[in-house]
């Protein structure tokens, strides 16, 4: 009896600490997880910093990410994100209702390219993130009533089109928008002062297509 205790303490001791361990790398299996996630569905080279998932202060941040175009796109960056951060409120969320305290935006580059063959990149991954969700999360998602955001703050620097047909064309807006806030966003409509902002101080560049950049691997 005291050898067979002594073996149930040392198992659950072990456990504890393997639940000790999963706890503690919820961030890095998370991260990896996205990752994988969208190398799978894209097949797109993907790479992300950082994750933290805060489960005390019921809150999520992506810092990093970086998606790169492929080869049939030119290659260079799709995609990059320093940061996306959502705050949310774990009350409303018990209810199906969608209460944002904080969400902070940081786009700093987007390439959107037409390859030879006329498609768009944003059509390709439109395509291939498509019925990534169950019809039960969908379902679940198109009854969530959203209650509205905080604090929005939102930074945006540069949108890029690039057709690659010939002759080739290239098109790159400058938003240069930096820490936007804005305060009790419940409708697309309160965002429209981000939006005269940006259509304001924006500028807009066109010109041929800039030499190809060099592929690079992204880390996971």
């Amino acid at each position: 009896m005291r050898r067979f205790l002594r073996y149930s303490a040392v198992a659950l001791a072990l456990l504890l600490l393997v639940l000790v361990g999963v706890a503690l790398s919820l961030d890095w299996w998370v991260k990896t997880a996205l990752v994988a996630v969208i190398r799978h569905r894209t097949g797109w080279e993907t790479s992300i910093e950082r994750v933290d998932v805060g489960i005390r202060d019921a809150s999520f941040r992506i810092q990093n990410l970086v998606i790169e175009n492929p080869p049939a796109y030119g290659g260079g960056r799709f995609l990059h994100l320093p940061e996306l951060y959502v705050a949310y409120d774990r009350a409303a969320a018990a209810t199906n209702a969608l209460h944002l305290l904080e969400v902070r935006f940081d786009l700093a580059e987007v390439n959107v390219v037409v390859d030879a063959r006329g498609r768009t990149n944003i059509t390709e991954l439109q395509a291939a993130v498509a019925g990534l969700d169950s019809p039960a999360q969908r379902e679940r998602v198109a009854s969530t009533r959203f209650t509205g955001i905080d604090t929005l703050v939102v930074t945006l620097g540069t949108v890029a089109f690039k057709d690659l047909r010939p002759p080739g064309s290239s098109k790159v807006f400058v938003a240069g928008l930096r820490g936007e806030t804005l305060h009790n966003v419940h409708q697309w409509v309160d965002l429209l002062p981000i939006g005269f902002k940006t259509f304001m101080n924006g500028r807009t560049t066109t010109g041929p297509l800039p030499p190809p950049k060099t592929q690079t691997k992204a880390k996971p």
